[in-house]
């Protein structure tokens, strides 16, 4: 068991109530970026060009990137926008748990550097820099033996799986117009709540098979040591 364990006790029920509170907006933004990063890094996997992300101030985002627009990889693209959030809060906390909370912070503070270079509109910096500052604020509270690595990851992990079921939720329920669902049901004919399930699907897939890998990595690398 991970030493710091009682910091799960304060940190996870706070994450959860900034979701529920007037905050929520607040952490939307955050919740937006890496909806945004999910969907540059499966189409920068898959072979497209990324050409920018826009930010805007009602929490929403786009991210531009050259494909076919009827293809496979425009439709995996499309998919991986909602599950981002919630894969990278479940990694964040268990990797955190695992004791790799530096490292984890900063992954946070390398993408937002990299995302910051496609950003295509002025208002998208903003979470950026906040992004990148709580990173720099979390490995400089290290220094003094606060655990800010370890509390960070926390924090933001809990508030990126809560917020990210928040959005699953509601976009199973609302299914707005523009967004990732309706897009993939003009582009296939298929039903947006069936495309829905598939994400929170390949979420849960994707979540599982990171964590598997890692540490059958992991236990390999030991055996010869």
């Amino acid at each position: 068991m991970n030493q710091y364990w009682y910091l799960y006790l304060i940190f996870i029920p706070l994450g959860l109530a900034v979701t529920v509170s007037p905050l929520w907006r607040f952490v939307k933004f955050f919740e937006t970026v890496f909806h945004e990063f999910g969907h540059a890094f499966v189409g920068i996997f898959l072979g497209q060009k990324l050409h920018g992300f826009k930010l805007r101030l009602n929490t929403s985002g786009e991210t531009v990137t050259m494909s076919s627009g009827y293809g496979l990889r425009a439709i995996c693209t499309q998919l991986a926008g909602y599950p981002a959030p919630v894969i990278l809060g479940v990694l964040t906390l268990y990797y955190g748990y695992q004791g790799y909370g530096v490292s984890t912070v900063w992954f946070y503070v390398i993408t937002s550097a990299m995302m910051a270079f496609f950003i295509r509109n002025l208002f998208g910096f903003i979470p950026l820099v906040i992004v990148a500052g709580i990173s720099g604020l979390a490995l400089w509270a290290d220094t003094y033996g606060i655990q800010g690595s370890f509390i960070f990851t926390v924090l933001v992990g809990t508030m990126l799986v809560a917020s990210g079921l928040r959005s699953f939720i509601d976009l199973f329920k609302y299914l707005p117009e523009g967004s990732d669902v309706w897009m993939l049901k003009d582009r296939t004919y298929i039903g947006q709540r069936f495309w829905v399930v598939i994400m929170f699907i390949s979420a849960l897939g994707f979540i599982f098979i990171d964590i598997y890998c890692i540490n059958w990595v992991h236990s390999l690398i030991l055996s010869y040591i």
